[in-house]
């Protein structure tokens, strides 16, 4: 089983920009299998915000959930690293709920994934990062530079490592 770890990748989804939430990318830890084929499960564990209609704002939860491994809104990916074969998704999602989701204005899905990302590290999960807001970052510009904006279903998801090298992605292309 050694050769077939689970995988821990920081995953960047393309939406719509608006001027109360201007990222073009919403950001979440997937967790998925060696080579998971389009029609695989995966698991996505972020932080998502929903209007409430008692109160008519929007608020931030954490969210576990299963999606289909390829998605027509998943842009670019970071190998963060393999996991540990004595950790399952349900040890870290129970880890990522330990993470503070805020109800600030200005605080993201980004946040949470920097706020998370240390915890990750300190129960043995991924290896040590440098800064988790470089680590954001060096995502992001390869994420950017690898689809030049647009993104190709015939083409496999855009990967990279840690330090933000192109690796072989295993998020394969649409069939």
């Amino acid at each position: 089983m050694t050769g077939n770890k689970l995988r821990l990748y920081l995953a960047y989804y393309r939406r719509n920009p608006t001027p109360n939430q201007p990222a073009r990318y919403h950001t979440s830890f997937i967790v998925a299998p060696k080579n998971p084929q389009v029609t695989d499960y995966i698991t996505v564990l972020h932080v998502t915000n929903r209007l409430d209609r008692r109160t008519l704002t929007q608020l931030w939860k954490f969210e576990s959930k299963t999606s289909q491994a390829r998605t027509n809104q998943l842009t670019g990916l970071m190998l963060l690293g393999k996991v540990p074969p004595n950790f399952t998704v349900e040890n870290i999602t129970q880890i990522l709920t330990t993470i503070p989701v805020k109800q600030e204005e200005d605080w993201w899905c980004h946040d949470w994934i920097m706020e998370a990302m240390p915890a990750l590290v300190e129960n043995g999960i991924i290896p040590k990062l440098s800064d988790p807001q470089e680590v954001l970052n060096t995502a992001y510009e390869f994420v950017e530079t690898a689809t030049q904006g647009s993104l190709s279903k015939d083409q496999p998801v855009p990967t990279c490592n840690i330090v933000g090298r192109r690796v072989a992605s295993e998020f394969g292309a649409f069939e």
